[in-house]
């Protein structure tokens, strides 16, 4: 289902951003505490896939209240500059 996509792509790029700044072990725990699809399924934000050719790149989640709406995360993993440009355009 999306909801074990959305997980699976989180952890993955949670592991690729953090394992070289905290460690393997850090990093894993990070993504289990904060991406797991258990918390995912908890949370109250809205999650969406961003897609570039057909193809899911990244996501982000957002948070509305009565007034206002947050961009809570906005998750990629590491790409090329070039890449990027044409994903934001």
């Amino acid at each position: 289902n999306e909801l074990s996509e959305l997980s699976d792509l989180a952890t993955s790029i949670w592991k690729e951003h953090y394992s070289t700044l905290l460690g393997d072990e850090q990093a894993n725990y990070m993504a289990n505490e904060f991406q797991s699809l258990e918390v995912i399924k908890n949370d109250f934000d809205d999650y969406f896939f961003v897609e570039y050719l057909g193809r899911r790149v990244g996501y982000l989640s957002l948070k509305q209240t009565s007034l206002i709406c947050f961009l809570t995360k906005f998750t990629f993993p590491k790409m090329s500059e070039d890449y990027l440009l044409e994903l934001i355009v």
